[in-house]
């Protein structure tokens, strides 16, 4: 399978797992999504949200969990 083949099977498995996926980049303590699933839909969010528009990620983290969950994605 050449590398376009597996991102294309990889793209379609992450899709249909149900479950939201993010993929983050930072520098130092800034983080981006730079990907998330389509199936953020499912609560009222759509990847341009955090995509085009600049919405963090944490924002959609309950505030009693934002401390454990940004301490532990490192």
């Amino acid at each position: 399978m050449d590398k376009n083949n597996a991102q294309i099977v990889s793209t379609e498995l992450l899709e249909h797992v149900p479950a939201v996926i993010f993929r983050l980049t930072h520098r130092g303590e800034d983080w981006r999504v730079i990907y998330v699933t389509e199936n953020i839909a499912a609560y009222g969010y759509t990847p341009a949200d955090f995509l085009e528009r600049g919405m963090n990620w944490l924002d959609i983290i309950h505030p009693d969990d934002r401390v454990v969950v940004s301490t532990n994605v490192a």
